[in-house]
């Protein structure tokens, strides 16, 4: 008598790491980017509901055309003017032009994907995948796009 044989089954699956969104400023001059206003709304509340309101003054602008970045850094955080993330709404001002910019209802947009298969998983398969948070603006802003490995730029047009 032969024994029945169990087939074995592997749960396998990934998560999502997300960087915050970065923001990069297209069209304007390093004089206009001396002064920038960045309000942190509570998210979800159509701006009525101010959090922190931080003036920041930038003097280490590196351009690419005409779009500027914050200097160049091994430091992921320092190529940036700030990081954006999921828990606020935000209103970016230039604070030269008085051109104001919001970003809303930023959020995850991935779920975990898991699966199960009849073989062991594979050490690739369970590495997180690196994404950005989705997102809504208002003003001139121009589409999502990553400048380099993991950093994605969220330009702002003048």
């Amino acid at each position: 008598m032969q024994g029945s044989q169990t087939q074995k089954h592997y749960t396998c699956g990934f998560d999502y790491y997300y960087v915050p969104l970065q923001v990069s400023f297209v069209g304007y001059t390093e004089a206009e980017l001396d002064t920038l206003i960045l309000s942190s709304y509570e998210q979800n509340s159509n701006y009525a509901h101010l959090i922190q309101s931080d003036t920041e003054v930038f003097s280490d602008l590196y351009f690419t055309g005409d779009t500027a970045y914050r200097s160049i850094s091994n430091n992921y955080f320092l190529n940036t003017f700030f990081s954006l993330n999921d828990s606020f709404d935000y209103l970016i001002e230039v604070a030269s032009t008085h051109t104001q910019y919001k970003v809303f209802n930023i959020y995850a947009n991935h779920d975990p994907v898991i699966w199960e298969q009849d073989t062991p998983c594979s050490p690739g398969a369970s590495q997180a995948r690196i994404t950005t948070y989705a997102y809504q603006t208002s003003g001139h802003t121009g589409h999502l796009y990553q400048a380099m490995t993991n950093n994605f730029y969220l330009p702002l047009m003048k």
